[in-house]
């Protein structure tokens, strides 16, 4: 059999799993396995996945991921996120839209403590979707700033989708890192101008606001320092050259269970055994979730190399008759398809045409950021649902839509002036 006709069959396969509802990994595993058994025959298939899960899976510098998602749920547990949420709205009360640019602004604050979009989102959601639905905001505002709120946590490091993306192209998790930092905090400047534009012309949006006296703020900035001391560790020690990322996560996530210890009052410490043993149970399992799809996608990208497939897609793009950056914005998918995109896209993008792998990799987060508020497959969305039960799904959407056009206005900036991405890490001649 033809690689040509292996490959439309196990395309054919894939799509009709995913149509199935069947988990990511799971198609992408058996795809490329039964792929690979057609090409190669079933005792290669079979070593493959005897031996490539662990390769795979047992890789120091994955250690950056179980570490990341435990320090977010362990900030969570030390007040962080409220804390954050506390200075937001102080700042920007009196400004029209000023809880919802809240919201936005310390999602931000606690993408620094977190790296996972979904946890941000349910974290926040918890925090200040009761003080917006108190204070009269539209519902479906509410719902649709939180889940795009959320997106920021997987822009601002630490950021699981950043070390994934850095693993699967090969580049330095620091560099790549560190590049998400100007755009995080560009995303989160163009959400609040965006919503004080929209708070203009749709006035649902904001409610009420009221006046806090500059006493107020400037004694709430006392609640920083947990976030400050977190970004310190994590991307002061990165750039400084002290720690690598997998130290980095490691201290950061022991820096917030202090925190947890420090900010627990007395009444409250005999819990603090019951959130450790949450925060461990949600990152074994959201870690489980990404190791599966890391192992999937591994075997799958076996198995498009072994027929071609790469190598076929370079030759095409490269015969095309388009600017490179026509041909960028054909390869670019959202996050369920990342792990499938990147072994084919990465040599076009960045071999073929030259442009700098950690510039398409926030490319590729950006567009992953629209798809996790966009349906069918909005997850954001569907966290916003569990938080808001009595809102319709639909409205939820309705709600996030604004910050698709607010994310594509950040995608032009990073398309056009690639030095937004590319000047922090470059500063850095060696990094790990």
């Amino acid at each position: 059999m033809s690689p040509t006709t292996v490959v439309m069959i196990c395309v054919v396969l894939l799509l009709a799993l995913m149509t199935l509802g069947i988990p990511i990994y799971a198609c992408l595993g058996v795809t490329g396995l039964c792929g690979t058994t057609l090409l190669s025959g079933t005792k290669v298939a079979l070593t493959m996945l005897k031996n490539f899960p662990y390769m795979r899976a047992a890789d120091y510098i994955m250690m950056v991921v179980p570490m990341f998602i435990f320090m977010g749920y362990i900030a969570f547990s030390a007040g962080l996120s409220k804390d954050a949420y506390t200075i937001a709205n102080n700042w920007l009360a009196r400004l029209p839209a000023g809880l919802a640019m809240a919201t936005t602004m310390a999602s931000a604050m606690f993408g620094a403590c977190c790296g996972s979009s979904v946890a941000c989102s349910a974290t926040m959601g918890k925090v200040s979707i009761p003080e917006m639905t108190e204070k009269g905001y539209n519902p479906k505002v509410s719902a649709g700033v939180v889940a795009a709120g959320g997106l920021l946590g997987i822009m601002i490091p630490p950021s699981t989708i950043l070390v994934f993306y850095g693993t699967l192209a090969e580049v330095s998790i620091g560099k790549m890192l560190l590049a998400g930092v100007i755009p995080g905090i560009i995303t989160a400047i163009i959400y609040c101008g965006g919503l004080l534009i929209w708070s203009k012309f749709d006035k649902t949006l904001c409610p009420s606001t009221r006046k806090v006296s500059w006493k107020e703020k400037l004694w709430s900035l006392r609640l920083i320092w947990g976030v400050f001391v977190l970004f310190a560790i994590i991307i002061g020690g990165i750039y400084g050259g002290i720690v690598t990322p997998t130290e980095a996560a490691a201290l950061g996530a022991a820096a917030c269970f202090v925190m947890m210890l420090i900010k627990t009052p007395k009444a409250e410490r005999k819990n603090i055994w019951k959130n450790i043993m949450e925060a461990l149970n949600e990152t074994v399992n959201t870690c489980g979730m990404i190791f599966m799809i890391l192992i999937s996608s591994a075997l799958f990208s076996i198995f498009m190399t072994q027929a071609g497939v790469p190598a076929l897609v370079n030759t095409w793009a490269s015969s095309l008759s388009l600017p490179p950056l026509a041909v960028v914005g054909m390869f670019l998918d959202p996050f369920s398809c990342l792990v499938i995109t990147v072994p084919i896209t990465y040599p076009v993008v960045v071999e073929t045409f030259g442009f700098d792998p950690l510039w398409y990799g926030i490319l590729l987060t950006l567009m992953i950021q629209i798809g996790l508020i966009t349906p069918p497959v909005g997850l954001n969305a569907y966290i916003m649902k569990g938080a808001c039960p009595n809102l319709a799904l639909e409205d939820i959407f309705k709600g996030c839509y604004p910050f698709i056009f607010f994310t594509l206005i950040v995608v032009l900036l990073i398309m056009f002036i690639p030095q937004i991405v590319l000047w922090l890490p470059s500063s850095i001649a060696s990094m790990p």
